[in-house]
């Protein structure tokens, strides 16, 4: 639920619970988070990473609500995406770290990853 200023009955933060699923389908675990109520997404990825101490940085982050992927741009506020201010929950699954491949053979298709794989005997 999200806290409000008195004064103006303005919502001031957003109370979160994300849920935190592997890419396979493993429930990892459940967190409560807390942001400002005009967190953008990006600062939303952001809170999450410092949240988990670095673990999971922006481009590990796939978040849905009621099942809808979150695709907006970095820069979008939360609310005017979910359109809600309160009971708000996110599923958030871990994305695999492609940062490890060299450049244009993350993509399952690409001439670059058929390359990459044969030259590493896959």
């Amino acid at each position: 639920r999200g806290t409000k200023d008195e004064a103006h009955g303005e919502t001031t933060e957003l109370r979160l619970e994300v849920e935190v699923w592997k890419e396979e389908g493993t429930f990892v675990a459940k967190a409560p988070l807390v942001v400002p109520a005009n967190v953008t997404l990006g600062k939303l990825k952001e809170a999450i990473a410092d949240n988990t101490k670095g673990a999971l940085p922006p481009h590990r982050q796939a978040l849905k609500y009621l099942g809808v992927p979150l695709s907006a741009p970095d820069d979008v506020q939360l609310v005017s995406l979910l359109g809600v201010t309160d009971n708000i929950s996110l599923h958030l699954t871990i994305l695999e770290d492609n940062l490890g491949l060299p450049k244009g053979t993350g993509m399952p298709g690409s001439p670059a990853r058929h390359a990459f794989m044969k030259k590493i005997g896959m």
